[in-house]
């Protein structure tokens, strides 16, 4: 998948979902818009790795994923509307 494959259009979780099952690239779905993501450097390796053994030392309630796990913030948490842009 590529750019140009991605209509300018508003998806469905779902149809992200699909897309992103049968696609070569990593996706990212904010407010119905589905963008191609960037390839990480080993700079942002670095800092993501650091970043991990820090929040893993730290006892708490929470669990630390790597940038490859999907998850979902409702948008009362990510600090926007669903209407706002981006």
């Amino acid at each position: 998948m590529d750019a140009a494959q991605l209509k300018n259009q508003r998806y469905s979780r779902e149809e992200y979902f699909q897309l992103a099952a049968d696609s070569e690239v990593k996706l990212e779905f904010l407010d119905g818009e589905i963008r191609i993501m960037a390839g990480a450097t080993k700079e942002h390796n670095r800092i993501t790795k650091n970043c991990l053994l820090a929040l893993n030392s730290n006892p708490n309630d929470c669990e630390v994923f790597l940038g490859d796990t999907a998850v979902s913030i409702p948008s009362s948490l990510s600090g926007r509307t669903e209407s706002e842009p981006t």
